[in-house]
């Protein structure tokens, strides 16, 4: 590459990055906004469509998929959500699926949230990502894109996704990303397997030698793995999983420092499903309200009144701790219909 294609991109990159600096802005009004008892929230998760051309085994919306309802949002919809989010000056909206690049007017659902001062950041299994759409991405104003991995190996990623030739799909998109100066991470899922097998340390260190960051999601029991205990990690697997939090490109939703756990669910971070009902998590399906029908004020308002979700819990509730889902997902694996409104919850809706 010449010099001035290198200049070039280099100036490219940090006009992108400029672009970016409300997030600065936003923090600071949201820290103002807290000290005066106004609502906010930091991280929310925008579930906008069910449709997939994986078929992942630890897949968290397949109930979502397989029942009667809403699958997707219309982009007025989703402009609608972007609004409300905006008002508690939410500083950050990952934009899930699904798969996320089956939408075709997807450029158009980042900048709804990129115009209202909102990060918009991207989790893909990046079978789509071409260069032509990521151009249209990154001028719409996404700010980072993270690829799901599940394995070290092509036999491994593509067995777990059900779709050959995943796996060096997923790579290229990665390079793509590299080259085009966006932003990039690897989603990633610890599992019995992965870790006897040594797959998921390979991943680590791909990562590493890549300088690439890591975002942990322990499994957890909804989809396809609703209800089923020995999904969950034991003792021993969470205890060297949670090594790797060490290595400075490693994290999750649920690490603050490398030695301090904080489960965001509700308190933090909320998910927002097709027809805009609001869970406190992607794997927790109790809908506190509709952010199509209703302010978020008043949404925010339930989640935060239970108690349940503001006391800063130091572990994964889903993932870490089984009698959590006994006591407050037991009533949402038994019903017939997910979410369950918090009022049909036995322990949240007295």
């Amino acid at each position: 590459m010449s010099n001035f294609a290198n200049t070039l991109k280099k100036f490219r990159n940090a006009n992108w990055f400029l672009g970016h600096l409300y997030a600065y802005k936003t923090l600071y009004t949201r820290g103002r906004r807290l000290k005066a008892g106004k609502p906010v929230v930091f991280n929310a998760e925008l579930f906008f469509d069910t449709r997939c051309n994986f078929h992942c085994h630890h897949c968290s919306i397949s109930k979502f998929q397989q029942q009667e309802g809403k699958k997707f949002m219309s982009l007025a919809e989703i402009e609608r959500v972007a609004e409300e989010l905006r008002r508690v000056n939410c500083f950050l909206c990952c934009l899930v699926g699904g798969e996320p690049t089956l939408r075709p007017d997807l450029p158009e659902i980042v900048n709804a949230f990129h115009s209202r001062q909102i990060l918009p950041t991207l989790i893909t299994n990046g079978y789509l990502l071409d260069a032509k759409r990521l151009a249209e991405l990154k001028k719409a104003g996404v700010f980072s894109i993270g690829v799901s991995f599940n394995g070290g190996s092509e036999s491994e990623h593509d067995a777990f996704v059900g779709r050959q030739g995943a796996y060096p799909r997923a790579l290229a998109a990665l390079g793509l990303l590299k080259d085009m100066g966006v932003r990039r991470s690897i989603c990633v899922v610890p599992t019995h397997q992965n870790l006897a097998n040594g797959e998921y340390e390979a991943l680590i260190r791909f990562a590493q030698r890549e300088n690439i960051r890591v975002n942990v999601n322990y499994p957890a029991l909804a989809g396809e793995f609703t209800d089923d205990y020995g999904q969950l990690l034991s003792e021993p697997e969470l205890a060297r999983v949670r090594t790797y939090f060490s290595l400075p490109n490693v994290g999750s939703d649920f690490t603050v420092l490398a030695d301090k756990y904080e489960c965001p669910a509700g308190r933090k971070k909320i998910y927002i499903l097709p027809d805009g009902q609001v869970t406190p998590c992607t794997f927790i399906h109790i809908s506190f309200g509709n952010l199509l029908e209703e302010p978020i004020e008043e949404v925010m308002g339930r989640i935060w009144s239970t108690g349940e979700f503001m006391r800063r819990p130091d572990i994964c509730l889903v993932g870490e701790s089984a009698e959590w889902n006994k006591e407050f997902l037991t009533p949402v694996f038994a019903s017939q219909k997910v979410p369950l409104h918090f009022k049909d919850h036995p322990k949240l809706g007295a």
